[in-house]
């Protein structure tokens, strides 16, 4: 989707929704930690307000039917701070997101900061367990507890056998 079609569509689904539209909607290329964010201001003394939305460089490379996805779930944001409610991906959020028909209603999808993959992993190490293929534990660096698992020292918790290290980058 190019940006145009990005804003074109959150603001479709503002018209919709009974929403006025943001101030401020676009790209950020900085945005890399996540595929989209509801700028908000919030006080003690005022009910939470949105100013802005957000989205990452890396929504324009990805497929279409991902990127509304993501723009339903920013919207779902939006909507809600709009009406004063800071919800977070709380119940009331996921019930707005189930009205849009939105996927992505509460994980945070991360991105790696290259826009390689807009569902790139959060942790570098991965573990798995080496009979169901559940993931059991995801680490940023190098520990004890990795050192166990290339020794077949430790076990996964939900079959009690061997564990495999992904190496994400």
């Amino acid at each position: 989707m190019t940006e145009r079609e990005i804003v074109e569509y959150f603001n479709s689904l503002c018209k919709e929704h009974g929403v006025g539209t943001p101030n401020k909607i676009g790209i950020n290329g900085r945005l890399t930690r996540a595929l989209g964010r509801v700028m908000c201001e919030k006080s003690i003394f005022t009910p939470i307000r949105p100013v802005g939305v957000e989205f990452s460089k890396s929504m324009l490379a990805s497929e279409e039917s991902f990127a509304r996805d993501i723009i339903k779930h920013e919207f779902a944001h939006y909507y809600l701070a709009s009406r004063g409610i800071d919800d977070g991906h709380g119940s009331r959020f996921k019930a707005m997101c189930a009205k849009l028909d939105c996927k992505n209603d509460g994980a945070t999808v991360k991105t790696r900061g290259d826009g390689a993959s807009a569902l790139a992993p959060t942790h570098k190490y991965e573990v798995f367990c080496s009979e169901c293929g559940k993931k059991v534990g995801g680490y940023s660096r190098k520990c004890k507890t990795l050192d166990d698992v290339r020794a077949g020292t430790a076990l996964s918790g939900c079959c009690k056998s061997k564990c495999d290290i992904k190496v994400n980058w």
